[in-house]
């Protein structure tokens, strides 16, 4: 389809602005403008002072030696970052670290070295008193602990074959191999239990009993505890009538395991000994070593204080058995 034609919509004023347009350049004459802008004078040069010049160049110099500067300076090295050094964890830390260790059902080996003290002194001063040397068990042992049992071989020469304290809190003793003696729980006061904190190293009670009562502090060697971390516990209330007065614990840093622990023990105030624990294995041992029966030979007899018929209430306290 052919589109139509255009219409001239033209309006009548633009035929008026034309004709005025065409006017005005009518009255303009071209070649005598060019003329006058050909006769007019050229403008003067400015001249810059001499100092200028010298000036400019200095700071073109400097501009490009400061930008070559730039370019060529290596980047500042970075702030040294700041390092946290973990601290150091506390005594009372490594105390419970290490309880949590030996609460486990490992079976360790501790050699068991015990330096008496003035005994003599303390007869003397105390008769009623058994004095530890009248102890046959208190002497230099074997000891194998796991968690709060443990059981103690006192060697070939020792009149007793073994004795322990098994998972219910009970203290044994193997007289032979025919004969054992197991006696109720141990109390607070006891002798049984004062033996068995002497000779044995029950962990989770002595950590108890130095977080308590204790004033720990820690004491690193020249590596700076990286081989070993010894904890130092002096006791509070030093007038008690039994105390361990200091302990001394050597802890595998990594591990958290008491590689030596050293116990200086009193009595009324006079040295019975220091007990000096050292460990010589770890392993895992059947779990009837920790029972009377462990140790005696089968059909053995063994005096029991749960059985009233067996046995009377007498020995319930450690120096009745020896009657």
């Amino acid at each position: 389809m052919t589109p139509p034609e255009p219409t001239d919509d033209r309006h009548p004023i633009d035929d008026l602005v034309r004709e005025h347009l065409d006017r005005e350049a009518a009255g303009v004459d071209a070649a005598r403008v060019l003329a006058r802008v050909r006769a007019a004078p050229a403008a003067p040069r400015r001249r810059l002072p001499r100092w200028v010049g010298p000036f400019a160049l200095g700071l073109g110099v400097g501009a490009a030696a400061a930008a070559a500067l730039v370019l060529l300076t290596p980047d500042p090295p970075a702030p040294n970052p700041v390092v946290v050094v973990p601290q150091s964890p506390a005594p009372a830390e490594l105390v419970r670290a290490a309880v949590t260790v030996h609460s486990d059902d490992t079976d360790r080996r501790y050699e068991v070295k015990v330096e008496r003290g003035d005994l003599a002194a303390l007869a003397r001063r105390f008769p009623h008193l058994p004095p530890p040397q009248y102890h046959e068990l208190v002497r230099d042992s074997t000891l194998w602990v796991r968690g709060e049992q443990f059981w103690v071989d006192p060697g070939p020469d020792a009149k007793t074959r073994a004795w322990g304290r098994d998972r219910d809190g009970r203290v044994w003793v193997a007289l032979g191999p025919r004969l054992g003696v197991q006696f109720a729980r141990e109390e607070a006061g006891d002798p049984i239990a004062r033996l068995c904190d002497q000779m044995s190293l029950r962990v989770p009670t002595l950590a108890a009993e130095m977080l308590d009562g204790y004033e720990l502090s820690r004491e690193d060697g020249p590596d700076g505890g990286e081989s070993v971390v010894r904890i130092a516990g002096v006791l509070r209330e030093p007038g008690r009538e039994y105390a361990t007065p200091r302990v001394w614990l050597e802890i595998d840093p990594r591990t958290k395991v008491i590689r030596k622990a050293v116990q200086k023990r009193v009595v009324f105030g006079e040295a019975v000994g220091t007990f000096t624990y050292t460990l010589q294995e770890t392993a895992k041992l059947p779990d009837s070593l920790y029972d009377v029966r462990g140790h005696l030979d089968p059909g053995a007899r063994v005096w029991d204080a749960r059985n009233p018929q067996a046995r009377t209430d007498q020995w319930n306290r450690w120096p009745a058995w020896k009657r």
